[in-house]
């Protein structure tokens, strides 16, 4: 007498769906525990900044741009093709980048 496995493939894996609310609840922690706070630039910092963004500029050299969006850092490389200090905008390659929000040029 043979017994044979029967897989009940995602049915076994139910119970852990019965609270959607949890699920839910879970991604809203982890989200909060990603968060970062903007940090503060000092003069010194800024001026390093403001230099190699000249340079880079007038070189065509390529860059990674850190900004702060929506509590998280973010990293955009490319050449810096223009800048429009109006708006407040930086033009990569194929990224518009708003000046405020960058915190670091390398």
């Amino acid at each position: 007498m043979a017994d044979l496995y029967l897989d009940r493939r995602m049915l076994k894996w139910l119970p852990f769906q019965a609270l959607p609310e949890q699920g839910d609840d879970i991604r809203a922690l982890y989200k909060g525990l990603t968060k970062e706070e903007r940090p503060l630039l000092s003069e010194d910092q800024l001026e390093s900044m403001q230099w190699r963004f000249e340079e880079a500029y007038q070189r065509h050299e390529k860059v990674v741009v850190t900004t702060f969006e929506h509590s998280q850092k973010k990293d955009y490389e490319g050449v810096i093709v223009g800048f429009d200090q109006t708006m407040g905008l930086l033009f990569l390659d194929q990224k518009t980048v708003h000046i405020d929000r960058i915190i670091a040029i390398e």
